[in-house]
């Protein structure tokens, strides 16, 4: 497991691709539900985090399954991706302004 511990200055708006990668890791190696994360509904299970769009200000899609099956994809916001990194113990994650 690598750690990464350098601080993304408050002033910038560039995704921390390396957040999202350090989420995919763990989500391939443990089960994530929507709803471990405030999201009611699709239910589903976190498959891996994409990110649509420039990584300056792009916009984080968690893909789903259920059933082992392809479930669709939601829009993740500042909460959800403070609550998969809670949930995937990344508490040196920082997400927002």
């Amino acid at each position: 497991m690598s750690l990464h511990s350098h601080a993304v200055p408050r002033t910038t708006h560039t995704m921390n691709l390396d957040q999202v990668a350090e989420i995919n890791e763990r989500l391939a190696a443990t089960s994530l539900s929507t709803a471990d994360i405030g999201l009611e509904a699709p239910a589903g299970v976190l498959a891996e985090i994409v990110l649509e769009g420039s990584p300056t200000f792009g916009y984080l899609w968690a893909r789903l399954r259920a059933g082992g099956q392809e479930a669709g994809r939601v829009l993740l916001h500042t909460d959800q991706l403070k609550a998969i990194s809670r949930a995937l113990h990344l508490a040196h994650h920082h997400w927002g302004l």
